[in-house]
Order: C-alpha cells, then sequence, then structure tokens
C-alpha cells in the first residue's frame, strides 16, 4: 500500500505545477514596488527576478507558529537563507552555485524538528512569467540537536513554485484579488534519513477582500500531501484546512501574519486530528543586477 500512495505522490508532483502554470499565463506578472518577482520552494530558494542579468541572486525566509495538528502546543521556528552566483544566463535558464544554511528549533524538542543544514551545491533554473522550476545537487551537512545525530552526504532535488494574482504594494489599487500558489518539491534532501525519497506538494487559494495602505486581508484555503519511502510518520500525512491572513508586501519582501484551521491525517498510523494554528511568515530576497 505504502508504494501505491507514494505513486500518488508523485503523480501528484507533475500534475499541480502543469495546473497552476496554465492559470497563471492568462495574469499580468507579479510586482511588489514595481519589481517582478518569483518564488522558489522552501527549503532551496526565493529569488527575485528583473530584466536585467543577476549576478549574486539570494533570499531569506521565516516561519513561526504551531504549524501542526500534532504539535498543537509546540511553537516551530524554521529559518533558512542562501547566497547564489550565476554563472550564466539565457532568457529562460540560469546555472546557478549556491550556499545555503537551515535551521529549525521548536518548543516540544522533536528531533525532525530541531536541526540545522548547510549546503553547497549548483541548480540549474528554468524561469517562467509566475513561477520557477530548478533541479539541483548539493553536498549537505545535517545535524539533529536533541538526538545528537550528524551526517553529511550528497543530495538531488527537483522543485517548483508557481504564483498568481499576489497582492501588490500599489496603495491606490482597490480591486479585489484572487492570490494563490503552488509548490513542490522532491527529492533525497535529508543526509540524517539516509537514502529516503521524499515528496510534497501544497495549493493555496485566497481572496482579497480589503486592503489599507499596502496592507491586504486575505481569506484563503490550503493543502499540502507529502509521503517518502521510508515510511516515516511526519513525512506522510495530508494537511488542509482554511483560515485568514495579513499580507504586508514591500520591495522585494512579503510578510503574512495569521491563524487558521487545519485537519492533519498521518497516512501510515491512519491517526487523524484537528486544531487552530497561528502563523508569521516573512520572505525577503536580493539580486544586485549589472547596470545597463
Amino acid at each position: 500500500m505504502r508504494v501505491n500512495i507514494f505513486s500518488v505522490f508523485l503523480l501528484v508532483f507533475f500534475i499541480l505545477p502543469l495546473s497552476a502554470f496554465a492559470q497563471t499565463n492568462t495574469d499580468t506578472p507579479m510586482t511588489i514596488d514595481g519589481v517582478e518577482y518569483v518564488r522558489e520552494v522552501k527549503n532551496n530558494s526565493v529569488q527575485v527576478q528583473t530584466d536585467r542579468p543577476m549576478i549574486l541572486p539570494g533570499s531569506a525566509w521565516f516561519v513561526l507558529g504551531n504549524l501542526s495538528p500534532f504539535e498543537h502546543d509546540n511553537c516551530i521556528v524554521s529559518g533558512y537563507l542562501e547566497q547564489g552566483v550565476t554563472l550564466f544566463r539565457s532568457e529562460h535558464y540560469s546555472l546557478v552555485p549556491y550556499v545555503s544554511l537551515g535551521i529549525g528549533v521548536d518548543s516540544q524538542h522533536y528531533d525532525w524538528n530541531n536541526r540545522q543544514t548547510v549546503q553547497v551545491g549548483i541548480k540549474l533554473v528554468r524561469n517562467f512569467s509566475h513561477g520557477i522550476v530548478s533541479v539541483g545537487g548539493a553536498y549537505a551537512y545535517e545535524h539533529r540537536s536533541k538526538s545528537g545525530d550528524s551526517a553529511h552526504a550528497p543530495v538531488g532535488y527537483a522543485n517548483y513554485w508557481f504564483g498568481w494574482h499576489a497582492p501588490t504594494a500599489n496603495r491606490s489599487s482597490r480591486h479585489i484579488r484572487f492570490p494563490g500558489s503552488s509548490w513542490g518539491v522532491i527529492g533525497n534532501v535529508s543526509p540524517v534519513e539516509k537514502c529516503n525519497l521524499i515528496v510534497s506538494d501544497h495549493i493555496e487559494q485566497g481572496v482579497s477582500v480589503a486592503k489599507i495602505g499596502r496592507v491586504s486581508l486575505v481569506p484563503f484555503a490550503e493543502a499540502t500531501i507529502s509521503g517518502d519511502t521510508n515510511g516515516y510518520d511526519w513525512n506522510n500525512r495530508i494537511l488542509y484546512g482554511g483560515g485568514v491572513k495579513i499580507v504586508i508586501p514591500g520591495k522585494s519582501k512579503v510578510a503574512e501574519l495569521g491563524a487558521s484551521y487545519l485537519k492533519e491525517r498521518r497516512f501510515h498510523s491512519g491517526i487523524q486530528k484537528g486544531g487552530y494554528t497561528l502563523f508569521l511568515k516573512v520572505w525577503l530576497g536580493w539580486s544586485p543586477v549589472i547596470p545597463n
């Protein structure tokens, strides 16, 4: 049964980016203060795109909250920082060596939440008007704080991010928008979980119902499904629900503060739980460009 479930995840991983790309083709490029941008999935990078060659693309993100109904009273903090150098760039493709650092901690000291990772790698990035697809490899080091386990090994991955109708920082814009996004990742991305192929997909759809200045109020629905080949309970689950958030975009950055009700079902244990969550998410990117 595990193989069948994992096959479904693989199918979803390829279907979601196609459906998201089909939707974004009808929209205009997303902008924040006049700067076009797209975001790559978690644990890799988020990049700002302009019409000039990027030389030092980098990004950082931060997430805080009780993010899982199974860990309802557990406050989780995750952060990620990446710096790259563009070796090659064409109209749609770029080749980017990078160095990244990821940190996670929580209040209940679960081993899988308390870890530090470092990667030195390279990725091939395919840019679209509303998204990004990348394939990469790296040499990674991971340390689990609670168990003391450490490992280093080559890792490989493929991922995507697509977004549409993002709230803008334009204070004069008052029309209703329907912001949404989808991301997915597949790969052996954890040296501690040796030879474990992990796949995860997420989709979110909202509606911007009010705006004051550059601050938008966005009710939303979301779903995340994930699986792996090693059968770890925390990697094999579906998480779905809805909530409301405040979105504050800026130049090459965005912050979200919100609350939601989520249900989570673990596939291998068969246990299902629901609960309320609070979250804060911050993303910022930088990309020095070659002057015209």
